[in-house]
C-alpha cells in the first residue's frame, strides 16, 4: 500500500510540476538566487512564491512579523521570533532550493525519456525534502506557541490568511 501511495503522489507531484513549471520557471535560476537567499530580511517575491509551491504549511513567522502591532509582541517576544528566525530561515531557504532542482531535474529527465527509477529517485527525494519543510514549520509553530501568549496564538490564527 505504502509504495502505491509513494508512486500516486510521485505521479501527481510531477504532473502538477509538469503543469506550473512553464509559468513559474524556478529551473534554470536558483542557483543564480540562492547566494541572496541567505541574506536576512524581508523575502523576496520569488523566494515566497518558491515556499508557497515547495510547502502547503503556513508561514506563521512572516505572519507574526507582518502583524507585530496588532498582535501587540513586546520587545522579548520579537527578539525570540527574530532569533529563531535568523538561525531557522537559512536552513528553510537551502530546502526549498534543492527541493526546486530535484523537481526541475526530475522534470527534465521525464521529457528526455529517462528510466523511471532515475525519475522516481529524484522525486522522492524531493518528498523527503517536503517531508522535511513540513517537519521545520511544525518545529517553528511549536516555538511560536512558547513565546507568544495563549490570547496571541489564537489571534494570530483567526488573522491569519
Amino acid at each position: 500500500m505504502k509504495s502505491t501511495l509513494k508512486g500516486s503522489l510521485l505521479a501527481i507531484s510531477l504532473g502538477l510540476f509538469a503543469l506550473s513549471a512553464p509559468a513559474i520557471s524556478f529551473a534554470d535560476h536558483h542557483g543564480e538566487k540562492q547566494g541572496n537567499m541567505t541574506k536576512m530580511g524581508p523575502p523576496s517575491a520569488e523566494f515566497m512564491q518558491n515556499l508557497n509551491h515547495a510547502s502547503f504549511m503556513p508561514n506563521l513567522m512572516r505572519h507574526l512579523m507582518m502583524n507585530k502591532s496588532v498582535l501587540e509582541l513586546n520587545g522579548d517576544q520579537l527578539k525570540a521570533l527574530k532569533g529563531y528566525n535568523q538561525e531557522n530561515s537559512p536552513k528553510v531557504q537551502a530546502m526549498v532550493a534543492e527541493l526546486m532542482a530535484l523537481e526541475s531535474k526530475a522534470y527534465k529527465l521525464a521529457l528526455a525519456d529517462a528510466s523511471a527509477k532515475e525519475v522516481t529517485q529524484a522525486g522522492e527525494a524531493a518528498f523527503e525534502i517536503r517531508e522535511d519543510l513540513m517537519k521545520a514549520k511544525l518545529k517553528c509553530r511549536d516555538f511560536v506557541k512558547t513565546v507568544l501568549t495563549a490570547n496571541q496564538y489564537q489571534q494570530a490564527l483567526k488573522t491569519y490568511q
